[in-house]
């Protein structure tokens, strides 16, 4: 059915005379501007009653006349497509008319806004603000308003719920400005529809109900007072729709329902579903001319992704809708939204929480699980804490249990000691000196910016949390540093993810980052940017070997330094601001000159191979990094430590694991050790290979004989001895 057959004689006519008049001016589309000379030429009488002045005089009317005979004569409308202001004129000109067929009068009082100025010109004269015969609602040509029979409650309870009714019901916290743009929205004449835009699990819902539990209370302005909202699921309706006809039935009668009623809201939540192909081609299409007119008020849900994957072609159906951006709350607003449901926790779980454990849930959530939004997140650890505390048949949530669910989510351990996150980070330098030595500048460098970034104190909050570039030999600790870092500031190793850049020289490789895009194979392969999301969002993600990338590559990681956040070829967005990159590189280590803080360079600070740094890196890739960290050589002193500190306590806690066998190292033993394993070219990994060499070796030899004996590694004669007793 053409949406022309609304249309009266005389509108029809003055339609046809407007797509004539946008030839005769060389336009590709008929506009507004061209409607409003259309209505001089084909309704002169109407204009004078509307307008309440005379119409062009005798010479200019024959003038525009002649125009138009002369330019297309006999053209056909329909022929040329019609502008975007024309297309809501229209839809705006039928609302007015409701179920009545739509006149020319209509289509002026609906596009008046757009036509005075028009029609000031060709009559030479400046108009009224508003038509003189403007008519005062759509609702004066509809039927009578019906009350909501049984049989239809029914039908709408079949496929959905009635919102904001019912007991235990509270104010949805934090969300005021969202509903009273939905409150506002279908106070609108024309295609009063609200559509809601949001991340997953933001609220978009609660946005609803906040506004149902309103109207139901009487608080809402008069217009939307004595409303009731349906929420509509499309899975439903179209459930058990075998048939031919079936799903198409029962949209028909729904739309019959609201419309007869008139007191009635639908809400749809994932609205995209109305694009899915599946329901698309019934659905929209029902539901357009009802929406237009503003008979089938209707509030729609989903998020920005699915928004233009699946509806963004459709602009037909998405211009009846006016969007409302849900944001993510912020953590305030979380812990409001917390608050005002603990007694709702207290009460179902029947225990008491101290109040103060509800600011600290929000920050837990906030710093430890990455790729959720608030206030889901929050309200999710908030729920599992308690739960836990009731299966152990506590009365008071205990603080313990809040990390227990927090590790349950993440996937893995959070130590209670991570709570005080302040703490932690005050003492970042000596819990990383424990796993790195010889490198205390380095640390210093960057746990100082680690602490800016994670307290929220630096300027651009939406970048990761500290961007570096390491840059030293072999084997000097740079993976060995980032890996401890991530432990520092997530609570768990986990929380860290490597990317090896040698993996990624050529061109091509940049899609197993970003995912292939649609059609190619590996499509629905997880990308490595989206792994390193899930897995270390809060953490580290290391970019070992920076240099060996493919130029693309490097490019893709610039823009991901300056916004914090990445586009998937899926069209899926994946935020870094709460990651650390480390990006590591050997350039400039084999120079003549060793490289470390004790080298002054004039350029770039001490120890810098800016020159070399220069060739490789383009100068917008260097200054995307908060800092360049050199890292100098070990020396013999150093590899004393690694040894005492790191190296024989790990093999001393394997063998007690393994064996139940005690291991012994003399300080004599050690300094033979670093000696053999001394290498400035190629750092602590000779030094791991040499104690494997020495000891684990020819322990292993003896490994049936040294369970639950004790194991003594010293040296005779300048060589190295192990002896094995009870």
């Amino acid at each position: 059915m053409s949406r022309y057959e609304r249309y009266t004689v005389v509108s029809r006519e003055i339609l046809r005379a407007a797509g004539v008049l946008a030839r005769a001016n060389g336009r590709g589309a008929c506009t507004p501007a061209d409607v409003a000379g259309a209505l001089v030429v084909a309704w002169p009488a109407g204009m004078n009653g509307m307008l309440a002045v005379p119409g062009p005089d005798e010479a200019a009317g024959a003038k525009i006349r002649q125009k138009l005979a002369e330019t297309a004569a006999g053209a056909k409308w329909g022929k040329l497509p019609l502008s975007a202001e024309l297309r809501t004129l229209l839809d705006n000109a039928e609302t007015l008319a409701g179920s009545a067929p739509v006149e020319p009068s209509h289509l002026l009082s609906a596009g008046w806004n757009e036509l005075r100025s028009t029609l000031s010109d060709i009559l030479s004269r400046e108009l009224p603000a508003e038509p003189c015969s403007f008519p005062d609602s759509a609702d004066a040509a509809l039927p009578p308003k019906e009350p909501l029979s049984k049989e239809d409650l029914e039908f709408l309870l079949q496929f959905g719920r009635e919102l904001g009714v019912g007991p235990g019901l509270g104010e949805v916290v934090g969300r005021d400005e969202e509903i009273e743009s939905v409150s506002a929205i279908l106070l609108k004449l024309f295609k009063p529809n609200p559509l809601l835009l949001g991340e997953p699990v933001v609220g978009k819902t609660a946005v609803v109900e906040g506004f149902a539990r309103r109207v139901a209370a009487g608080r809402v302005p008069d217009k939307l007072k004595g409303k009731r909202v349906f929420e509509l699921r499309i899975g439903d309706l179209n459930a058990g729709t075998q048939f031919k006809g079936s799903f198409e039935e029962r949209i028909k009668k729904l739309v019959e329902i609201v419309e007869k009623a008139r007191d009635i809201i639908v809400f749809i939540d994932e609205f995209h579903l109305i694009g899915d192909e599946k329901y698309s081609q019934q659905l929209g299409n029902l539901l357009k001319p009802s929406l237009a007119r503003g008979t089938f008020p209707c509030i729609g849900a989903t998020t920005p992704e699915d928004y233009f994957r699946y509806l963004g072609r459709d602009e037909a159906l998405t211009r009846r809708f006016q969007t409302v951006r849900v944001r993510e709350p912020t953590r305030d607003e979380t812990a409001a939204i917390l608050e005002s449901i603990r007694l709702r926790e207290e009460r179902h779980h029947g225990l008491a929480v101290d109040p103060p454990l509800v600011g600290e849930i929000v920050g837990l959530s906030d710093a430890f699980i990455r790729g959720r939004f608030f206030p889901d997140k929050a309200i999710d650890l908030f729920d599992r804490a308690c739960a836990l505390s009731a299966v152990r048949g506590e009365k008071i949530l205990r603080r313990e249990r809040i990390f227990e669910a927090l590790s349950d989510i993440v996937g893995s351990p959070v130590a209670e000691g991570a709570a005080s996150l302040d703490e932690a980070y005050s003492r970042l330098e000596s819990v990383i000196r424990a796993s790195v030595k010889g490198q205390d500048l380095a640390i210093d460098s960057v746990c100082a910016i680690i602490r800016l970034c994670k307290r929220r104190l630096d300027l651009r909050t939406e970048r990761p949390d500290g961007v570096f570039l390491f840059v030293g030999p072999s084997g000097c600790g740079k993976t060995v540093l980032a890996e401890s870092l991530a432990k520092a500031v997530s609570g768990g190793t986990d929380a860290f993810y490597r990317i090896d850049f040698s993996e990624y020289s050529e061109e091509i490789s940049v899609s197993r980052l970003t995912g292939s895009s649609p059609g190619y194979v590996g499509y629905d392969d997880m990308p490595a940017l989206a792994e390193a999301a899930e897995r270390a969002g809060g953490g580290v993600i290391l970019l070992d070997e920076f240099e060996k990338g493919h130029p693309r590559v490097r490019k893709l990681f610039l823009q991901l330094f300056d916004s914090g956040r990445s586009t998937l070829a899926n069209g899926k967005t994946l935020d870094f601001s709460r990651a650390t990159f480390v990006a590591a590189t050997n350039i400039g280590s084999s120079a003549r000159k060793p490289i470390g803080f004790a080298d002054g360079a004039a350029d770039g600070g001490p120890g810098l191979p800016m020159d070399a740094l220069r060739a490789e890196y383009t100068s917008e890739l260097l200054n995307r990094f908060d800092e360049i960290v050199p890292f100098r050589a070990l020396d013999r002193s150093d590899c004393v430590a690694i040894l005492s500190d790191i190296i024989v306590p790990d093999a001393r806690g394997r063998i007690a694991r393994e064996y139940a066998a005690i291991l012994s190292v003399s300080a004599a033993a050690i300094g033979l050790i670093a000696d053999r394993g001394y290498s400035p070219e190629f750092g602590a990994r000779n030094l791991h290979r040499t104690f494997q060499e020495l000891v684990l070796l020819p322990v292993t030899e003896k490994s049936g004989d040294i369970r639950n004996k004790r194991i003594e590694v010293g040296t005779d004669d300048g060589n190295l001895s192990i002896g094995v007793s009870i």
